[in-house]
């Protein structure tokens, strides 16, 4: 990795800390009650804070980044796929499509079929 793509990472490493905390801290104060409360009250719901879908997603954006120094489609599915946590709250199409790419499905195969897997 060049001194280019180092930079590049890091900035991505503290995107994603910024991402995943704020992540985690708008998914614990959804189930507070009163979110708008708590924001300003300066009160900090209780642990531990999950992140979710979002957060995954950008775990393995950085992780590809990390790998190759550049985005490729095929290898970013592969990891949207095994990183795939049922917990996270992703959207219902997901549990098909992640699983299936975890499994070694294509995603461009999958994207043409509309998400549904042959079983």
């Amino acid at each position: 990795m060049n001194e280019g793509q180092d930079k590049r990472l890091q900035r991505a490493m503290l995107s994603l800390e910024g991402l995943s905390v704020g992540d985690a801290f708008g998914e614990a104060l959804m189930f507070t009650g009163a979110p708008d409360q708590a924001v300003q009250s300066g009160t900090l719901p209780n642990g531990p804070w999950p992140y979710t879908d979002d957060t995954a997603m950008a775990l393995s954006i950085v992780a590809a980044l990390d790998s190759h120094g550049e985005i490729r489609q095929n290898d970013l599915a592969l990891e949207f796929g095994r990183l795939f946590d049922t917990r996270r709250g992703y959207g219902p199409a997901m549990f098909t499509l992640l699983p299936a790419l975890h499994d070694g499905w294509r995603h461009r195969s999958l994207s043409r079929r509309g998400n549904r897997v042959a079983g």
